[in-house]
C-alpha cells in the first residue's frame, strides 16, 4: 500500500522545472569513503568562501590578514594536537586546503578520518561497559520500623 506524499510533494509542478535526482547519497558508501567524499566536499566549500573574502565560515575565520582553519570529519577536527592551523593570507589558505584535499584523496588521512568518524564514535560509546546503578541507602528511620 502506498502512502500518501505530503502536500509539498505533491505541489512541485508550482515550483517550476523541478526533478527528481536520483543520486546515490553518503550513506550508500562504506564509513571512510563516505567521509573522504564529505571531506573533499567541505574543502571545496571553504575555498570557495575564502576566495570570497567573507570573515569567517565553514571551519575558519579571519584575523586580520590571517586566515585560521581547521580541517574537520563532520564536528570533529580531524588533527586533534593541533586542530587549527594560522595561514598568512587567504591566497596560503587555500593551498593548504587544496594539499589537505589531495593528502586526504591519497589515503594520508585514512586513519584520523576512521578514528574521528561519528559512528565510529557512537559504535565505541555504545560498547562501553554501563554505570553500574547503586541502590541509594535507606534512611535510618526506615532501618528502625523494619525492626
Amino acid at each position: 500500500m502506498a502512502t500518501a506524499q505530503p502536500a509539498f510533494f505533491r505541489n512541485l509542478q508550482a515550483l517550476g522545472a523541478v526533478a527528481f535526482h536520483g543520486g546515490k547519497s553518503n550513506g550508500n558508501l562504506d564509513p571512510l569513503t563516505a567521509a573522504k567524499a564529505k571531506f573533499a566536499t567541505a574543502a571545496d566549500a571553504q575555498m570557495k568562501m575564502i576566495e570570497s573574502a567573507v570573515p569567517k565560515g565553514l571551519w575558519f575565520r579571519r584575523d586580520g590578514e590571517t586566515v585560521i582553519v581547521t580541517l574537520k570529519n563532520g564536528m570533529t577536527a580531524i588533527n586533534r594536537e593541533a586542530p587549527s592551523f594560522a595561514l598568512t593570507s587567504g591566497l596560503q589558505a587555500i593551498k593548504f586546503i587544496k594539499a589537505a584535499k589531495e593528502a586526504c584523496a591519497k589515503g594520508d588521512f585514512d586513519e584520523l578520518l576512521l578514528a574521528t568518524n561519528r559512528v565510529q564514535r557512537k559504535a565505541e560509546a555504545d560498547a562501553a561497559p554501563a554505570l553500574q546503578t547503586v541502590a541509594p541507602a535507606q534512611p535510618a528511620s526506615a532501618k528502625r520500623s523494619e525492626k
